[in-house]
């Protein structure tokens, strides 16, 4: 669903999963290995479709932290 353009729940999906990888090595590492879904890409492209889109503000920032704990370890 995050991967889809023009979806309202962004935001809501972001929180959601960074519940689930919160203090949580096993579905951080989970995250980082999924072979048919490629969430690092994935985060990289909205956040570069966001960037400079003040109302994805939160979304943006959101998906920046989540991207920098996933993968900038």
């Amino acid at each position: 669903m995050y991967s889809k353009p023009d979806v309202n729940i962004h935001e809501h999906l972001l929180s959601a999963i960074t519940v689930l990888i919160d203090d949580n090595p096993l579905a951080i590492k989970q995250a980082k290995e999924m072979k048919n879904f490629n969430f690092k890409q994935i985060l990289t492209q909205r956040i570069d479709i966001i960037r400079d889109d003040p109302r994805f503000l939160e979304e943006k920032e959101q998906a920046q932290q989540l991207f920098n704990s996933l993968f900038q370890n």
